[in-house]
């Protein structure tokens, strides 16, 4: 990995009277079928000081009740309707306790060292406000998320190490433009002063959002590579493109027009609305639907720019930044995502 990396981490004897007190936030929404070894998992950590709280999103499977029969020790929170994500997990934030909050995923599975090893890291810098894990498809030694890399000029975004191989992975904390929030753990300071998850992002890069916010409050985002989850992907999101589709696209125009220069703004609109349209059509065979749900999304930003801009406008009270351009390693990446047949 490229960026500002920190040196080893040493053993800790973490004590209860010596350790900060961890939130972890689990949101679930019909996790019947995986809430049981996430919560296993959670309730298995070597860490001493921690509490576990379950936002439900009104699920209409039985995993509610799971969580009420066998894990007596989680603090259960039901909400009416779905909130999407940001807006579950906010409710989850606002009910911590701890000086530092994780937001974990239903469908993911931690090694028992995981919450120890954030800790560590986070903990070892005033300048690092928030940690993510090194994330392993469940299953495989494949790596899904060990944080990701964003490029303003085309808007692409991608994991690293882009070809997913575990020794490709740095050894020590690296620097990363944002982490995933499937496992992530954050210093409630930094969200005393850059606030909550934007709810407009009803599910999918809200991380990258308040992590690009956390850099202009002068924090640094991180991956722990020690720190290990495993994560049942798509298994309670299951398999809806034309959804995602549409979801991706509204948030990362929600994205573009928030946090980018004006000059970057017209490339990357550019390039998603035509260059990334002209390839799934030509190139990839893509069904006209994709380049519709697509629209949508760029229609949704249009009608809700005004309230974009205010936020945009509240977003520099937190200092400025500069935003990667990284065209040298976009070769790379849609070499690799045009071999997969993706855009």
């Amino acid at each position: 990995m490229v960026g500002l990396t920190f040196p080893r981490l040493p053993e800790m004897d973490f004590t209860m009277s010596s350790t900060p007190l961890v939130s972890i936030i689990v949101l679930n929404w019909n996790g019947k079928k995986c809430i049981r070894p996430c919560l296993e998992s959670l309730f298995a950590q070597t860490y001493p000081r921690y509490e576990v709280i379950v936002v439900d999103n009104a699920s209409t499977d039985d995993s509610v009740t799971i969580v009420r029969q066998e894990f007596p020790k989680a603090r259960l929170i039901v909400n009416e309707r779905n909130l999407g994500f940001a807006a579950g997990n906010n409710v989850g934030i606002k009910a911590a306790k701890g000086d530092l909050i994780a937001m974990f995923n239903n469908d993911a599975i931690a090694d028992k060292n995981w919450l120890s090893e954030m800790v560590k890291a986070l903990t070892s810098s005033p300048r690092i406000g928030v940690a993510g894990s090194l994330i392993f498809y469940h299953g495989t030694e494949r790596v899904w998320s060990a944080g990701s890399r964003l490029d303003a000029f085309t808007g692409l975004i991608w994991g690293v190490p882009l070809d997913g191989r575990r020794e490709n992975v740095s050894a020590v904390v690296a620097d990363v433009d944002f982490v995933a929030n499937c496992a992530s753990l954050t210093k409630r300071a930094a969200f005393e002063k850059i606030g909550l998850l934007d709810e407009d992002y009803f599910f999918l890069n809200e991380d990258l959002d308040w992590c690009l916010a956390a850099r202009r409050a002068g924090y640094t985002c991180v991956t722990v590579p020690s720190a290990i989850v495993y994560h049942m992907v798509g298994l309670v999101s299951g398999d809806i493109p034309l959804l995602r589709t549409y979801q991706h696209f509204r948030s990362v125009f929600h994205f573009y027009i928030k946090h980018l220069p004006v000059h970057l703004i017209l490339s990357t609109l550019g390039f998603q609305l035509v260059v990334t349209t002209f390839v799934g059509w030509v190139t990839l065979k893509q069904s006209p639907k994709y380049s519709f749900a697509k629209i949508r999304a760029f229609w949704w930003g249009l009608r809700h720019l005004r309230h974009i801009l205010r936020e945009r406008g509240q977003l520099r009270s937190l200092g400025k930044t500069t935003y990667p351009v990284r065209l040298g390693e976009v070769w790379s990446v849609t070499r690799k995502w045009g071999r997969e047949g993706t855009v």
